[in-house]
C-alpha cells in the first residue's frame, strides 16, 4: 500500500515521490543546464531510467576516479551504496526526466556539494 505521495521542489527542478516501507519511486524533473547535488547513500540502492532528455551522470569511486556516463532517452544506470554521484541535464532547452526506483531509505543521503 502506498504510504505517501509528495512533490518536492528543488533548485534544479522537482521530485514526485511515491513510497512505502518496501520501495520508493521518484520522478525527477531536472531543468535545462541544472545538476543535482553531489551525494552518496550508505544503504540506499537506486536504478534510474531516463524517460526523456539528455544528460550525464558523474560517478566517483573511493579512489577519486570520476566516470561520466551519458544519459539519453531509454537508458538506465544502477547506483550502488556509497557510490558518489550527481546527475546533470546537458540540454539548454528541455527537461531531463528520470524515473528512479530504489530501496525505501528516504533519509539516507549524504550531500557533499549542492548544485542548482
Amino acid at each position: 500500500m502506498v504510504k505517501k505521495v509528495e512533490k518536492i521542489k528543488k533548485g534544479w527542478g522537482h521530485e514526485d515521490i511515491i513510497y512505502n516501507e518496501e520501495y520508493t519511486v521518484k520522478r525527477l524533473v531536472i531543468k535545462p543546464g541544472c545538476s543535482t547535488s553531489l551525494q552518496f547513500h550508505n544503504e540506499k540502492i537506486e536504478t534510474m531510467f531516463v524517460h526523456s532528455g539528455t544528460g550525464i551522470v558523474h560517478l566517483e569511486n573511493n579512489r577519486d576516479k570520476v566516470i561520466a556516463k551519458s544519459l539519453k532517452t531509454n537508458s538506465f544506470i544502477h547506483i550502488k551504496q556509497q557510490l558518489i554521484h550527481r546527475v546533470e541535464n546537458t540540454s539548454n532547452i528541455e527537461n531531463l526526466i528520470i524515473i528512479e526506483a530504489s530501496t525505501p531509505h528516504m533519509d539516507d543521503v549524504v550531500r557533499l556539494k549542492v548544485f542548482n
